[in-house]
């Protein structure tokens, strides 16, 4: 083989692996500018909540990518929602569609990681406040779909007829 030869498929090769590199990278730098930007639409209020859900429904969970990332902001937004956010019919409607998305991204957190945890206590505080458009008893049901059961609510979460009968039973 002629040294022109092997210099000129040398070169198409180094040619290919910088095409390659160059690719990757800026997929990587596309991909990491539209997470920063769905994220921030979390920080905008009700109308850009709801497109930063239709992003990670559309985007982010059909890739399986960066879940990790969204996942805790996601938990926070429902915390937000059923604690401090202004009762609105788009914000309760946010709530249940963040809350069925996070149940679709639970099976793919982190292994030892603590959101599981984190949305069980975001629903129990929402319950504990003043109440909003959504229900105790619609928390109360989504925390039984995240934990199976309801024992852990109804110890934290008690209602005024049930300490009513609580402190009967205690006088009697």
């Amino acid at each position: 083989m002629d040294w022109k030869i092997a210099v000129a498929i040398a070169g198409w090769l180094l040619a290919i692996l910088q095409f390659a590199f160059t690719f990757r990278e800026a997929r990587d730098k596309n991909e990491a500018e539209l997470l920063e930007k769905t994220l921030h639409y979390f920080n905008q209020g009700t109308q850009a909540r709801t497109i930063g859900i239709s992003l990670v429904e559309g985007v982010w969970w059909k890739r399986k990518r960066n879940l990790d990332i969204i996942l805790p902001v996601l938990i926070s937004q429902v915390l937000f929602l059923v604690t401090e956010a202004e009762d609105t019919p788009q914000d309760n409607r946010n709530l249940i569609r963040l809350l069925g998305l996070i149940e679709k991204l639970l099976p793919y957190a982190s292994p030892g990681s603590y959101e599981l945890a984190e949305i069980s206590e975001a629903l129990m505080w929402g319950a504990q406040t003043e109440e909003k458009g959504v229900s105790k008893a619609s928390l109360r049901s989504w925390f039984k779909r995240f934990n199976g059961d309801t024992a852990m609510w109804d110890a934290e979460i008690v209602t005024p007829n049930k300490s009513i009968n609580f402190a009967r039973n205690l006088t009697r």
